[in-house]
């Protein structure tokens, strides 16, 4: 160790290099011939018991020797304050007092002084801070390597921090509940619609605490706006509708509920087609997941930059077991606006670990985010309607499509309709299916591997739904009946070869090309090869361009449209009559 100045003289003032401890010095608690190492192994310092320095000090001249031991000895046994540098990779300064209890002259224009100290403490020449800002739950270490040659205890000061565009960003809303979805699955959720039953908040709008209209409840995530959808304000029944970007395999994402704000307008809504989101489900299958279309509204909508920062309460906390990064408001209706911080030692989430190269032990403080009061989200499978686009494909075997229903969550499921493919990779369509009935029923869909088995009748489950959502989707309620459609991005074509040798007549509008949209068709062509060709003059059928999402089609309305003659073959074998488009 190096003595650089003794309390308001500098050495190096005087013409003096820095002063070295010598080995006759005793309870230093440290070694003073330290070639090179760690701090913590050959620094270590600390000890309680009175401490003896010997310090030779070598001068340039006896003017300036005698010029020190003088001020030295002036008053002898005060105690001086030495500004020394510890010989570690860093050189830290570091400050340290002890008394002067005797001293002696060497050689020519050095001299020996002997200092007595109460310990051997060596303290930081000024206050050092370490800082750093949390800002998520995998920030859970600092290293912090405090000067000194002492164990230390540092104080940790835990100021919160308000993201908001402007000084009032959060001002106005005084009420706060905070709720927690968990990711029990084996796989992740992205862009996964979430829904909170809220419960009761009638009994709010009564109490003064939210608007009748719900304007002012909103969702925050890491102190940013989602965009969400409300249902049943103002009711004992409540929903609130999100969409959550990801949360990984078993881990959890907070999100916390606002209201009580008077003077808020409405807020941003979900955007198409995740509006309402409570008909996006979506499944645990490895390899098909319901899907919601990437808006990028519907993620951080009404987004705070952090332009400003207001902080919160300071709470200092102390070293082990004592650093606590989880900050929430007060109680969730707290009745004033002031946001202050809280923390308090809890178990079962997450190691934050506080390293320190001096502390005497590895300290550990097990955390947890406050669950408040508790309220998981859950996503339901059943939904009480449904319309939208939907396509089924076979992927390697054959497979059937499945629709199911039931009057209620606490019941089986039903099969109400289900279309076999035949031919293992076949794409199949359904134009529409409609189900009749005022009472509300839970829909679902799914696809189940046929392999020669037939489908359960009832009492199905749903872990393996595997429709794929892959188009833009219209959601409608109608209390009175509920419509499927299902679309596929590819026909397959049908040939008349696929009937063998019965085929006796197979007819085309041959007709349409260059026929404008909405006219009549007058000619048909046989292509069977056996020539029965007929052309129709009036009560024909009518062309459309795009009847059938953008595939053209020939319209019979039942009254008084044909394509010819009574019989189109003249013979009393069985027929079939196919209508195909191309």
């Amino acid at each position: 160790m190096y003595i650089y100045a003794i309390d308001d003289i500098e050495l190096a003032d005087l013409g003096m290099s820095p002063a070295l401890l010598t080995s006759d010095s005793d309870d230093l608690g440290f070694s003073v011939r330290r070639q090179a190492g760690i701090a913590s192994q050959a620094f270590t310092g600390g000890a309680n018991e009175p401490a003896v320095y010997s310090i030779v000090f070598r001068c340039p001249s006896v003017a300036v020797r005698d010029s020190l031991m003088t001020v030295l000895t002036g008053d002898l046994g005060t105690e001086r304050r030495f500004l020394a540098q510890r010989l570690d990779l860093e050189r830290t300064r570091v400050v340290g007092y002890a008394g002067l209890t005797d001293i002696e002259r060497v050689g020519e224009t050095d001299f020996v002084a002997e200092f007595e100290a109460s310990d051997s403490v060596w303290t930081s020449e000024s206050s050092v801070v370490f800082e750093q800002t949390i800002s998520s739950s995998r920030d859970q270490a600092i290293l912090v390597t405090p000067p000194g040659n002492v164990r230390t205890t540092p104080t940790i000061r835990i100021r919160p921090l308000v993201q908001r565009t402007a000084f009032q960003s959060h001002t106005g809303w005084t009420k706060r509940r905070r709720y927690r979805i968990e990711n029990l699955a084996d796989e992740p959720m992205y862009r996964y619609p979430v829904r909170i039953d809220l419960g009761d908040t009638a009994a709010l709008v009564v109490a003064g605490k939210l608007q009748a209209d719900g304007d002012d409840l909103r969702a925050w995530i890491h102190g940013m706006e989602q965009r969400r959808k409300l249902f049943n304000v103002n009711t004992t029944a409540t929903q609130l509708w999100i969409i959550v970007s990801v949360i990984l395999p078993g881990e959890y994402l907070d999100v916390d509920v606002v209201y009580g704000n008077p003077a808020a307008t409405a807020p941003d809504d979900l955007l198409y087609p995740d509006d309402p989101a409570f008909a996006m489900s979506a499944s645990t299958n490895a390899s098909w997941v319901y899907r919601t279309d990437d808006i990028i509204g519907n993620i951080g909508g009404g987004l705070w930059h952090l332009t400003r920062s207001t902080a919160g309460g300071i709470a200092d906390f102390g070293v082990p077991a004592a650093w606590q990064p989880t900050q929430t408001f007060d109680n969730p209706d707290a009745r004033d606006k002031t946001q202050q911080p809280r923390s308090s030692p809890e178990s079962g989430a997450y190691m934050a670990s506080f390293l320190s190269s001096r502390v005497p032990y590895n300290n550990n403080a097990t955390i947890v985010p406050n669950d408040f009061d508790g309220v998981s989200f859950y996503n339901p499978l059943g939904i009480t309607s449904v319309r939208g686009q939907f396509y089924v494909e076979n992927v390697g075997g054959h497979a059937a499509f499945v629709i199911l229903q039931r009057d209620s969550s606490a019941e089986g499921w039903d099969k109400i309709f289900t279309y076999d493919t035949t031919t293992a990779g076949a794409t199949i369509t359904i134009a529409t299916y409609d189900i009749d009935g005022v009472s509300a029923k839970w829909v679902a869909l799914a696809t189940w591997p046929k392999n020669g088995i037939s489908i359960p009748d009832a009492a199905l489950a749903t872990d393996a739904a595997s429709a794929k959502l892959t188009s833009d989707t219209t959601l409608a309620i109608d209390s009175s009946k509920m419509t499927i459609t299902l679309l596929v991005d590819a026909i397959l074509p049908f040939t008349p070869a696929s009937l063998g040798g019965s085929l006796r007549a197979f007819y085309a509008a041959d007709d349409i090309v260059g026929l404008a949209d909405n006219s009549g068709v007058r000619q048909w062509d046989d292509s069977s090869g056996n020539g029965r060709h007929f052309t129709r003059t009036t009560d024909f059928p009518n062309y459309n361009s795009d009847e059938f999402s953008g595939y053209p089609a020939v319209e019979f309305d039942g009254n008084s449209e044909f394509m010819g003659a009574e019989k189109l073959v003249a013979d009393t074998r069985d027929e079939t009559v196919v209508v195909a488009l191309r």
